[in-house]
């Protein structure tokens, strides 16, 4: 693949250059997924690096308190797993089946369900009522589908939400991230995730959120819309220049 050269805006902190491994030929937002993880990866190592000398990332396996979160996906990654998904071995995705069943169930066997749904679909820019719904969830413990023995079992595929959240704190106190906990929070330059939630593939649009566990009831819903296809040196830029916009005031 030809390698090509961009450079993403971080606000105040120093432009990012990129070379990245681009196709040369038209796809889905879907199909450059990996380049955008990519992405993501290297800006928050760059974050990381810019760390003040006390301060190291706590974050790492079997510390997985943030897979109980309602987690803020976006409808591209939940396709993305889903397809990932059924790449398991059959075993593997047979267990990741039922724990999305059983999450469900639980939410509305809780009477949850139903007013999550609408939320997503009509109020998902509303931030306090956002937070609300994610301290229910969190009192539901209720794991990633992914989530096996303490570690996620798609980590090189997991959503670019969960590259982006990590803390410095010691990983303990995540068990009470919705208690009187006081989460030492790294915050990136770039809202990355946002960025990708707000971005359809060719332009910019209104924020679409499918949590990781929504992403299977989503998933025809999604099936069923007409995708942007563009050359993916071109999509790719657009995200690159989009996500510079996404950036801490």
């Amino acid at each position: 693949m030809p390698k090509k050269h961009f450079v993403l805006e971080r606000g105040r902190k120093a432009p990012l250059p990129l070379i990245l491994d681009i196709p040369d030929k038209t796809v889905t937002i879907q199909e450059v997924l990996p380049i955008l993880f990519d992405i993501a990866d290297r800006t928050f190592i760059r974050t990381y690096q810019e760390l003040e000398p006390d301060r190291s990332v706590t974050c790492g396996p079997g510390c997985c308190h943030c897979c109980r979160q309602l987690v803020p996906a976006t409808d591209h990654e939940a396709l993305y797993m889903m397809d990932v998904m059924r790449t398991l071995p059959e075993d593997h995705r047979k267990r990741v089946e039922q724990r999305y069943a059983e999450g469900i169930e639980k939410l509305r066997n809780a009477g949850l369900l139903d007013g999550i749904l609408d939320f997503l679909d009509n109020r998902v820019h509303k931030v306090e009522e956002y937070k609300a719904i994610q301290k229910l969830y969190w009192d539901l413990t209720i794991n990633c589908p992914f989530l096996e023995d303490e570690s996620c079992s798609i980590h090189p595929h997991r959503p670019i939400a969960c590259r982006q959240y990590s803390v410095t704190s010691p990983p303990e106190l995540c068990a009470r991230v919705f208690t009187d906990a006081k989460l030492a929070e790294i915050h990136h330059p770039v809202d990355l995730g946002g960025a990708l939630a707000g971005f359809d593939g060719e332009n910019a649009r209104g924020t679409v959120i499918v949590p990781i566990l929504f992403a299977r009831l989503y998933e025809e819903r999604l099936r069923g819309r007409e995708e942007p296809r563009l050359e993916a040196e071109r999509m790719v830029a657009r995200f690159i220049d989009l996500a510079g916009m996404y950036t801490e005031k």
